[in-house]
C-alpha cells in the first residue's frame, strides 16, 4: 500500500535529506542569534519531529517530565498515548500505553537539556514541554505543523510544500534505520511501528544487515548457531523473500529428517518462537508461516534447502 502525501502517492514515504536537516537546523541557530522568540518552540518541535519521530499530536501532548535527559547512560522522552490510544480505548483499554524513545545522537541530547532547564524556570514539571510564544500549548496537531513549517524556511518553497511534520517523523526512523549498527527489530522499537514490516519500507531499497546463515557442512553449522531475536528475525526476513505464496508445504519432510538427524527437540523448542516472529513480520495465514518456519528450519538445521524445486 502505498503511502500518501496530501499531493500525490508514494511508494516510500518522502523524507528529508541528510543536508536539508542540516540546513533547517542552521536556519533555526540563526533566529536564536537573532533573539527571535519562537526560536525554542520551533526547534524543540524540529528536533522532536526529525530526530526522535514523534506524530504531531504527541509532540502537542509531551510534558516536561517525559522528557528524561540527565546526566546517565540513559535518555528518553516518554511518550504516552501514542497512535494505538483512540483503538485500545474503543476496545475497552483505558490505560494509557507508555513507551520511551531514546534519543540518538548527542546534539538532541544536549538541546533537550537546554530546553528543559529553560522550561522547568517557568512552568512545572507537570506542564507541557513544548509552548508558543505566549506561553500557551501547542494544542491541535495543524499549530504544531505550522511551528514546523518555520523550520522548512531554510529549503525551497515547492519543497516546503512536500513536507509536513509526519515526513519528518519519517526522516528519523529512516535515519535510524540506515545505521550500520542498527538492527530491524531495534529500528522498529524505535519507531514504535505494531508490526516491523511497516519498518521495512523505511530502508529506502538499501539492504538489509544479513548474516551469514548458512554452512556447508553441518558440523559448522552446529558451531555457529545463533538464536537471538534479532539473528532469527532478519533470517526469517530473507526466508520470506525468497518463498511464494503458492509454495507447498514440506513441513513433514522437514520433521521427518530432524528426527533422523536426532534435531527434532531443538527445532519443536524454537517453532512457538519463530511463528511469533513471522507474525510480527506480518505473515497472517497460518500455513504461510509454517511454511516459512519449516524451510528456515531445512536450511539452518539440516543444512539443505527442501523447498529449492518446489
Amino acid at each position: 500500500m502505498p503511502f500518501m502525501s496530501w499531493n500525490r502517492r508514494m511508494e516510500r514515504p518522502e523524507v528529508l535529506t541528510e543536508g536539508e536537516v542540516e540546513e533547517c537546523l542552521d536556519f533555526i541557530e540563526g533566529m536564536k542569534r537573532r533573539g527571535l522568540r519562537r526560536a525554542m518552540v520551533v526547534e524543540q518541535v524540529f528536533r522532536l519531529s526529525t530526530v526522535m519521530g514523534l506524530r504531531a499530536a504527541e509532540i502537542a501532548k509531551l510534558r516536561i517530565r517525559d522528557v528524561h535527559v540527565w546526566e546517565s547512560d540513559i535518555n528518553f522522552v516518554r511518550v504516552v498515548g501514542g497512535k494505538w490510544r483512540k483503538a485500545g480505548n474503543a476496545l475497552g483499554f483505558k490505560r494509557d500505553q507508555v513507551e520511551d524513545v531514546p534519543v540518538p545522537c548527542q546534539s538532541t541530547l544536549e538541546a533537550f537539556r537546554e530546553m528543559r532547564a529553560i522550561r522547568l524556570q517557568a512552568s512545572a514539571v507537570d506542564d507541557v514541554f513544548c509552548v508558543g510564544v505566549l506561553g500557551k500549548p501547542l494544542g491541535a496537531s495543524s499549530t504544531v505543523w505550522r511551528w514546523f513549517r518555520w523550520a522548512l524556511g531554510a529549503l525551497p518553497e515547492e519543497r516546503q510544500r512536500e513536507l509536513s511534520t509526519h515526513n519528518g517523523r519519517h526522516t528519523a526512523i529512516t535515519r535510524v534505520a540506515a545505521r550500520p549498527d542498527v538492527s530491524l527489530a531495534t529500528a522498529s522499537d524505535f519507531a514504535r511501528h505494531r508490526n516491523m514490516s511497516e519498518t521495512l519500507r523505511y530502508l529506502h531499497g538499501s539492504e538489509l544487515p544479513c548474516l551469514e546463515m548458512y554452512e556447508s557442512r553441518s558440523s559448522e553449522l552446529n558451531s555457529s548457531l545463533d538464536f537471538s531475536v534479532e539473528r532469527l528475525t532478519e533470517e526469517l526476513m530473507t526466508v520470506i523473500e525468497r518463498t511464494p505464496s503458492a509454495t507447498r508445504n514440506r513441513e513433514r519432510l522437514v520433521i521427518n529428517r530432524l528426527r533422523a538427524r536426532d534435531q527434532i527437540a531443538e527445532y519443536e523448542e524454537l517453532r512457538p518462537r519463530l511463528l511469533g516472529i513471522c507474525m510480527t513480520l506480518g505473515l497472517q495465514r497460518a500455513g504461510r508461516r509454517e511454511t516459512v518456519v519449516s524451510r528456515w528450519a531445512s536450511e539452518r538445521l539440516l543444512g539443505e534447502d527442501l523447498y529449492a524445486n518446489c
